[in-house]
């Protein structure tokens, strides 16, 4: 029974050290890099307009649909992050122009 419970221990013991691990490479990587967000707001703010949009009109009629509309949002959004106008990202889609690389 006492080689049982050191056995708990040490596994126990392992496991803090992995979580600390992810903790502080992952979870708090914000500390060593002060240009990653401490938050992930942006991105919950980019789902939102997509749920919102399954919410008041009841969803999407197909999946081609919900990809055509969540590919427009991401050409918007990506174009207002790297302050391009997004008309101008559109345009050049459509001119085959490269904007974003």
């Amino acid at each position: 029974v006492i080689e049982f419970r050191g056995l708990v221990i040490v596994v126990a013991i392992y496991l803090v050290k992995i979580y600390y691990t992810i903790i502080v490479t992952y979870i708090l990587y914000f500390i060593k890099d002060f240009e990653v967000p401490f938050d992930n707001n942006t991105s919950e703010q980019d789902l939102r307009k997509f749920k919102t949009k399954t919410k008041i009109s009841g969803g999407f009629r197909s999946m081609q649909v919900a990809s055509h509309y969540v590919n427009a949002l991401s050409i918007i959004k990506t174009s207002i992050k790297r302050n391009i106008n997004p008309f101008t990202s559109i345009k050049a889609i459509f001119n085959n122009q490269v904007l974003f690389s």
